[in-house]
């Protein structure tokens, strides 16, 4: 047997789980590259037309996350000064680095959004907080068409007690098939 991981479940295990147990760590920076695809996945999740598979769209999609999502207020702004998929996310997700207009800290370091040397600061713990309230936003969320892809398996996962994906009777399950061979 197989099951499929929902796409709620999804963020709750590896977006507000996994990912609080990298920021709690002393990998800062890998959390921060989560964090910047995360934003253009719940912004996937919220669009309503458009596909998990549809190409093209990354752009689109964290802006719908920025701009729809209340725990992503603050950001609306500053993406208007500074493209923020531009300098955080594509910059993290295909150099490793941010641009020159933003900077990256955590733990006792630079606060959260400060501006130094002509660059916007990101504190890592800080972020987490509004990224992980953004996802639980998501979840939270109401999607009626039970053929919206929020409402379908997203990911397979194999069915057994050491899998942290699968728990007997939870929510995690969205729907189980016979396991192919």
């Amino acid at each position: 047997m197989k099951t499929e991981l929902s796409p709620k479940a999804f963020i709750e295990a590896v977006y507000i789980n996994d990912l609080g147990k990298l920021v709690a760590s002393d990998s800062p920076y890998l959390a921060f590259i989560v964090m910047a695809a995360g934003i253009e996945f719940l912004g996937r999740c919220i669009s309503q037309k458009i596909s998990w598979g549809k190409t093209g769209v990354s752009g689109e999609m964290f802006k719908i996350a920025l701009e729809n999502l209340e725990s992503f207020k603050q950001y609306k702004d500053i993406n208007k000064k500074i493209s923020l998929y531009n300098a955080f996310r594509c910059g993290l997700l295909h150099t490793s680095k941010t641009n020159a207009n933003i900077s990256l800290s955590s733990k006792n370091e630079m606060p959260h959004l400060v501006e130094h040397n002509g660059r916007l600061n990101f504190h890592c713990e800080t972020f987490f907080n509004d990224f992980k309230a953004a996802c639980e936003e998501v979840i939270a969320m109401d999607f009626y068409n039970p053929e919206d892809k929020m409402n379908v398996g997203f990911l397979p996962v194999p069915a057994n007690q050491n899998n942290p994906f699968w728990e007997d009777g939870s929510s995690f399950a969205i729907s189980e098939s016979p396991q192919c061979s």
